[in-house]
């Protein structure tokens, strides 16, 4: 059986597995099943493997394990927080990143995995977090099938919408 995050509430992990191969995507369903199942190197095990001499995170210089690297850097939670406005869901812990909240669709997962996998890339990205969750949603309509163009049209119009605000204020 492999290690399951602490975050993860085991009884509904049936419930998250199912959602997550639900998608049609290979590269997202894998990504996501990945953090579920705690197999992410971060800089913790990237240092516990010998593959570097740091364990710190590029982005703020805390110590970084898989919590820190999704959910709880300074960088990502502003990632976050704009996921939670435009999807109406509050990501307040892995298990909802995940897929663990009634509202989840197909397209609010799919683009939780395609940050996540941002998030992991070994090239930070420098953009504006709204930026490129922007991209994402304007990729998500012919990548994952299920996920339809007015769904994306719809996150990308509140995006904008909150981009336009924050950027005025």
């Amino acid at each position: 059986i492999p290690k399951m995050l602490p975050q993860l509430d085991v009884t509904n992990l049936s419930i998250i597995g199912s959602r997550i191969k639900r998608l049609t995507n290979i590269k997202n369903k894998g990504i996501l099943l990945r953090v579920m199942h705690g197999d992410i190197y971060s800089g913790t095990r990237l240092k516990k493997f010998g593959m570097t001499e740091s364990d710190t995170c590029p982005r703020c210089g805390e110590s970084e394990d898989i919590n820190h690297q999704i959910m709880n850097c300074p960088y990502t939670k502003v990632i976050w927080d704009i996921v939670s406005f435009i999807t109406g869901i509050p990501h307040s812990n892995l298990s909802t990143i995940l897929g663990n909240d009634i509202r989840h669709n197909k397209a609010s997962l799919a683009l939780n995995a395609e940050i996540i996998k941002i998030l992991l890339a070994i090239d930070r990205p420098t953009q504006n977090q709204g930026q490129i969750i922007l991209k994402i949603l304007e990729r998500l309509s012919y990548m994952e099938k299920g996920v339809s163009k007015y769904e994306c049209k719809q996150l990308i119009k509140q995006l904008n919408t909150h981009l336009t605000f924050a950027g005025s204020s």
